[in-house]
């Protein structure tokens, strides 16, 4: 259920995601590396650190099958992944807190 929500939200045909690249509109929707010029603080890197979401998602620790998840979404949608878009970004957060030993698989929130 939590990464149906986000791929609706993220892949929705209003979503600059979906759109032609255009500079402007892409660099102001990239989601947010919050931790990459911070020292870890001992919180996993959560849903909500790297997307601009509310509800139960938002807490959520982000793990590597949330970060393959939305590689397939991409791909499926996008037919590939982009350089610096939501599954790049997911990915690099999941090593995170994987490297922090931050990240519980049980806690994944798989659809």
């Amino acid at each position: 259920t939590g990464h149906s929500a986000l791929i609706r939200f993220l892949f929705s045909p209003s979503h600059p995601i979906t759109q032609p690249p255009i500079n402007e509109t892409i660099s102001q929707q990239k989601p947010r590396r919050p931790w990459a010029d911070q020292p870890p603080d001992q919180e996993p890197i959560k849903f909500g650190d790297v997307f601009n979401i509310t509800g139960e998602l938002a807490s959520k620790p982000i793990g590597p099958q949330d970060a393959a998840a939305m590689q397939s979404a991409e791909t499926l949608v996008l037919g590939q992944t982009r350089k610096n878009g939501p599954a790049a970004v997911m990915l690099s957060a999941s090593t995170a807190n994987e490297r922090a030993g931050l990240d519980s698989h049980d806690e994944a929130d798989v659809a």
